[in-house]
This record gives C-alpha cells, structure tokens and sequence, in this order.
C-alpha cells in the first residue's frame, strides 16, 4: 500500500494504485469502516512533564488510536474528537434512502486523515458529448487540532475520473470545527445541501459555457501560466499543455481547464494523489483555474 494511503476501500473502478479492498454492498456502513479499516476509536490521554521532581500535567492530551495506541497527534483542552463511525453517520440518510452511495473511503498518513467520499444518485451532466461529470459528497476529517472536518459537494470527470472545482459558494467544501456543536452542525450541513444540490445544475451550466468557448494554443500557454504564476515556460506548463492536447476538448476553454485539473489530479506520486487533489494547495490551484478559465 503506497505509503500516504494507510489502507482504504472502494466501489466499482480499481483506484489507480490498484490496492483496495473491495466494497460489494456501497449502502451499507457497517462493512465500508470495516472494509476501509476505519472500525477503530480515538481517546484522549492526558499528558504530563516534569516541573523539577514533580509530575505535572501539561492541560494537553494525546489523541490515541486505541486498536493499536499509537499517538496520531496532540491537542488541547477544547478539542473533541469525531470519531469514525460518527463521520460515516453523517451519510446513513443519503445511504437509506439510495439518494448515494459510497464510492471509496479510508485513510491516510498513518491515521492521521479519514476521508469518505460518496456519489449522489442523480443523472450526470454532459458538458460536451461524451464529456460528462457526476456529483459527489466528500467528507474529510483529521484527528488532530487544527484541521476543521469538511464537507460539500464535488463534481468528478467521468471521462478522466479527475476532480473539478465546484464554482458556486454554497457547495464548496464547508468547514465544521472540533467542539461540543460539532455533531449537530453536521446534521445542519446535511440539511443544508439538500438545497445545495441545485448548484450542480448550475455548474454544469458554466462548463457547457467553457466548452463553447474557443481558444488558441498560444492563449492556452498564457492561460497556463497565469494559473500556475510564472512568466516561464516550465516542466509543469508543458505538462499541462501536453494533457490539453490530448483532451477531446482542445480548441476550447473547457479543454484547458481540464489540462489543468488532469495535471493537479494525476501529476505526482501515487501515494500524494489523494490527499494533494482534495486537501492540499492544488485545491487553490484548481479553484484559480476555474477564475481564470471563467474570466476568458
């Protein structure tokens, strides 16, 4: 197992690692922790040090896995933890109602990060055709103080499976922070995005418009640049500009978008794909792309 995913499960298409167990029922929650092998809590455990001779506690616990009481990290005294089955509560209506289902789910950096990423049952947009994207939840949490637990829609590319920015505020990914509200907020949020699902109609509606805009490969290569904030032509833009060649909507603004967010989706070691894709700065870089491509 690549060594940033510490193990995870999956529905349908073998992740591009190929290491993944198996889901045969994505409804069902109970097997998708075990299978992911998120069927495991945290506790805290206060932690001491020594003022002179004496044993004093620091007001800090250690966040423990208690399967194997490994540290995953340390917090203070106003942070609680959600644990695994609660992240996976969040989506047991969605689950029951077969409004979605669990697409993949597990974690990563040794514990650290738990993501659940479900697809919602509604029909996919065709942006061009044979270009179409779906709808997806994804819900990130990490078990240590300062990482918020985060939730919103995401729309993926089925022809590429790459991950696209979503352009409206209201389904971007929400942030819920670790204290006594957390799991009412959860459920607020989950009320909330039942209203928020018109917004991928809506996106899907902008993309149609990037797709209907032509575009010259000289502009691509300025357009390239402006995402990734060079004046060179670097390893990195002539990466994109190879993808964008390749994609069946070259010759549009939609074709050099998906250059782009194919780069920040695939680019790199298998093991940071995950987690660079969602959680880390090529979110902002695929967010500047789509304000870029949509100001052309």
């Amino acid at each position: 197992m690549p060594a940033m995913i510490e193990k995870m499960a999956h529905f349908g298409a073998v992740p591009w690692h190929g290491q993944s167990n198996e889901l045969t029922d994505p409804y069902n929650i109970e097997t998708s922790i075990i299978e992911s092998g998120l069927d495991w809590r945290v506790k805290l455990v206060a932690t001491y040090c020594m003022a002179g001779n004496e044993l004093c506690k620091t007001g800090y616990n250690a966040v423990v896995r208690q399967s194997d009481n490994k540290v995953l990290s340390v917090a203070g005294p106003g942070w609680h933890p959600l644990q695994n089955a609660k992240a996976f509560d969040f989506f047991k209506p969605w689950l029951e109602s077969g409004s979605a289902s669990i697409e993949a789910c597990g974690s990563l950096e040794g514990g650290l990060r738990v993501w659940v990423l479900a697809k919602i049952a509604m029909e996919t947009q065709e942006i061009r055709p044979g270009d179409n994207i779906a709808a997806y939840i994804l819900l990130s949490n990490a078990h240590r103080q300062g990482f918020a637990v985060r939730v919103g829609f995401t729309p993926i590319r089925v022809v590429c499976r790459n991950t696209l920015q979503m352009a409206h505020e209201a389904s971007k990914l929400i942030r819920v922070f670790h204290n006594r509200a957390m799991t009412t907020n959860l459920a607020n949020i989950r009320d909330t995005m039942d209203l928020a699902s018109q917004t991928f109609a809506a996106t899907s509606a902008q993309y149609r418009k990037l797709a209907a805009k032509g575009i010259s490969n000289a502009d691509v290569r300025k357009y390239v640049r402006e995402v990734f904030q060079t004046e060179k032509d670097t390893r990195t833009v002539e990466d994109v500009i190879r993808r964008y060649l390749l994609d069946p909507a070259a010759g549009s603004v939609w074709g050099a978008y998906n250059g782009v967010t194919e780069y920040l989706s695939w680019n790199g070691k298998p093991e940071s794909r995950t987690k660079g894709a969602w959680f880390g700065p090529r979110v902002q870089t695929g967010a500047r792309a789509l304000e870029l491509a949509l100001a052309i």
